[in-house]
């Protein structure tokens, strides 16, 4: 009767709410990795943006010394000329 009724609604509503609470672990669990994964990939793109920069500016001197020393073979070459 009304007893067994009220049984058989609680034991699904328990039923229910422990899949409830492993969908909301496995989500929290989820969203962790896709956090840490997140992290690990701004951690490669600063490292990639400080690299590229770095190498901008070792770019930027050699242009300079390859300057001077166009420079210099000029004015070798006029003073010899």
């Amino acid at each position: 009767g009304g007893a067994d009724l009220f049984t058989r609604t609680t034991r699904a509503l328990r039923r229910a709410v422990g899949s409830l609470a492993t969908a909301l672990d496995e989500a929290g669990a989820a969203s962790r990795e896709v956090d840490a994964a997140s992290r690990e990939i701004a951690g490669g793109a600063e490292a990639l943006a400080r690299g590229a920069s770095e190498q901008a500016a070792t770019i930027e001197e050699t242009s300079a010394t390859m300057a001077e020393l166009a420079s210099t073979a000029a004015a070798n070459a006029a003073a010899a000329g």
